[in-house]
């Protein structure tokens, strides 16, 4: 694996576990919204950080989802229950806190 890989999966990883430390102090915080938007987070940059492997990456975050689902749980290299875990999230973190749809551009 060369530096520059490394280097992207190192820095994809770092902002998945503050994500995480944020979605905690978070909770700690009563700010459950916001946390659930960190924890998304922290599934998504630590899913970019092993597609990096792979040297593959895509613009939308459904499609980052799709290809982990299509590509590694349902091959079996990761169990089925993350799947249950990752697509929920993704969609929560479209949702508004007052439970409407959020804009999208």
């Amino acid at each position: 694996m060369d530096e520059n890989t490394k280097d992207l999966i190192k820095y994809r990883l770092t902002k998945a576990d503050d994500e995480l430390e944020l979605a905690v102090l978070c909770i700690d915080s009563n700010k459950f919204s916001k946390s659930l938007n960190c924890s998304y987070y922290a599934i998504f940059h630590s899913t970019r950080a092993l597609l990096a492997l792979e040297k593959r990456d895509f613009k939308k975050h459904s499609a980052v989802i799709a290809y982990f689902i299509n590509n590694y749980i349902q091959k079996g290299i990761f169990p089925a229950e993350l799947g249950k875990i990752i697509k929920p999230k993704f969609s929560i973190r479209k949702i508004c806190p007052t439970g409407r749809q959020a804009l999208s551009y």
